[in-house]
């Protein structure tokens, strides 16, 4: 019984750790996903398979980045290897004060006179939205 002035303590429950988010595969979210309409019959949609991986260093969002991409196509090196030849640092895979910011694309179209070309950063941005290119 309680008397003015004086509380009782309630009784402590073992504490229960939160129950762990689910593991959700790539392919899953994917999957789940609703396809768009598309605009005209001819257009299709295509999934490609990956394997995701989480960058292994606070640093290493190229190396993690490039393996993932690499993995739609050929069994991908290591994190470490890619960031090994990028080459990368604890600043991350920076350019260096001496790069011109370009780089060299292989034209297919042959709209160029040759089968090579060098663009600049922002000329290859642009090319990106209309058609959706990326590599």
């Amino acid at each position: 019984m309680e008397r003015a002035g004086e509380f009782s303590t309630p009784q402590s429950t073992p504490a229960t750790a939160a129950p762990a988010a689910p593991t959700v595969s790539a392919e899953a979210v994917a999957a789940a996903k609703s396809v768009p309409t598309l605009g005209y019959s001819t257009q299709t949609l295509k999934t490609l398979n990956i394997d995701f991986q989480y960058q292994q260093t606070g640093y290493w969002c190229g190396p993690a980045a490039t393996r993932i991409a690499l993995s739609a196509r050929i069994s991908p090196p290591s994190q470490q290897q890619l960031a090994n030849e990028l080459p990368t640092t604890t600043n991350g895979t920076d350019w260096n004060d001496s790069s011109d910011m370009t780089v060299l694309i292989a034209d297919p179209a042959g709209f160029a006179p040759t089968a090579t070309c060098w663009l600049t950063f922002n000329q290859l941005a642009t090319l990106i939205p209309p058609k959706g290119y990326s590599a």
